[in-house]
């Protein structure tokens, strides 16, 4: 099997990109797939229980940095790798 690397920093995913990751994901939460002790989350005015998810995307589009990572992409599923025996669950 090989490895696609997105580099999501220098080529941004938009908003519909980032619905279908949150999806493939199965999380509960869009704040889930973020990183919300990123200066850029409280910047941009965000909150963990009262921001909505569309902000939450808004968000991750406008500064992709609060985008957890590494996110492992297998056919319809994804996990963050944090940790990163999580991916195995869908290797």
């Amino acid at each position: 099997m090989s490895a696609e690397i997105i580099e999501y920093l220098k080529t941004p995913l938009s908003k519909d990109e980032l619905k279908k990751l949150y999806t493939q994901l199965n999380i509960e939460e869009v704040v889930h797939m973020m990183r919300p002790k990123e200066a850029e989350f409280k910047e941009a005015g965000l909150d963990k229980t009262t921001s909505t998810d569309e902000e939450l995307f808004d968000a991750m589009v406008a500064h992709p940095k609060l985008l957890e990572r590494p996110i492992v992409i297998n056919g319809d599923q994804a996990r963050i790798g944090r940790p990163p025996e999580s991916v195995l669950e869908i290797l």
